[in-house]
């Protein structure tokens, strides 16, 4: 799949105006300076626009916060591409094939935190992420200096799982989730890639120990409860303690255990708000793709 690159700079002196490039994987470039791309403001209230009608697209009630969400859908589109850039983008929108848009957040600052999910175009009226013509990926991208040894070409690709149950209310299908994960890999070679799931409870002293004296593992797969703390830009991932409730651990000590653990290359976060942006990328995520995962 062919990307094209979008990289978002934001005035280092903390004014409004930003600069917006575009690259194509031809080697075409173009370049706006643009001031009326939303604030974090705006992009929270849309967030939480979100959060109140996922669970009943359809309800009436629903009607106005859908629209406002589609508005500022086609308000970011024409900001965010505006005269050559918008061109240039046509290109590949009308060309038939698919492609991605990697999207460069790493010195976006507020604007890291708009949701580029809901980019609409305004003349068709249809989001991007959801065209059938040509599928368009929207791939947020950190850079960082930080390089890891690729996985080995020959041998076989090991991957930890983590799929903690919880006990009580937070309880999890962690079943289901191994049984999607065997599911989804029946393609490859057994001699390929190793799936090693770790026992429950998933503990913080099971998972260092597996770490410290397995075999390498190349991949982590994670699939549990993670929060986000918006005060602090923080976030953390939940384990379990031993009797199989939350053990709420921080991205960075969890980010400085897999650090350590040199042969991992790709980490897989299923986890609500594991992701969530602030600054780039929040908590566990952002840590990881500094350290080069």
């Amino acid at each position: 799949m062919d990307y094209l690159k979008l990289t978002i700079k934001g005035d280092p002196r903390g004014g409004k105006q930003y600069d917006v490039s575009l690259r194509t994987p031809d080697g075409r470039e173009a370049h706006a300076t643009v001031d009326n791309l939303p604030g974090a403001d705006e992009c929270e209230r849309v967030i939480k626009l979100l959060a109140t009608i996922r669970d009943d697209v359809g309800a009436p009630e629903n009607a106005a916060r859908i629209g406002s969400v589609e508005e500022f859908g086609k308000h970011l589109y024409r900001a965010a591409f505006p005269d050559q850039l918008r061109e240039m983008l046509g290109d590949y929108l009308y060309g038939g094939d698919d492609f991605g848009i990697r999207i460069d957040l790493a010195r976006a600052g507020d604007l890291a935190r708009a949701p580029w999910e809901l980019l609409r175009h305004p003349d068709t009226e249809q989001f991007l992420a959801l065209r059938t013509s040509s599928r368009v990926v929207l791939t947020r991208y950190l850079a960082s200096s930080v390089r890891r040894p690729a996985p080995p070409q020959q041998g076989t690709l090991r991957m930890l799982v983590l799929l903690p149950q919880y006990s009580g209310e937070d309880r999890l299908d962690s079943e289901g989730e191994w049984k999607v994960l065997q599911r989804a890999l029946p393609h490859l070679d057994a001699e390929r890639i190793e799936l090693i799931r770790l026992a429950p409870p998933v503990t913080w002293d099971k998972l260092h120990k597996e770490l410290q004296e397995a075999p390498p593992f190349h991949i982590l797969h994670f699939g549990g409860h993670a929060a986000h703390d918006p005060a602090s830009s923080k976030g953390s991932l939940f384990l379990e303690d031993e009797s199989g409730f939350p053990d709420e651990i921080d991205c960075e000590v969890l980010a400085d255990l897999l650090d350590d653990h040199k042969s991992l290359r790709l980490v897989m976060l299923n986890a609500c708000e594991g992701g969530r942006l602030a600054d780039g990328f929040a908590g566990l995520a952002k840590k990881l793709c500094q350290r080069g995962f």
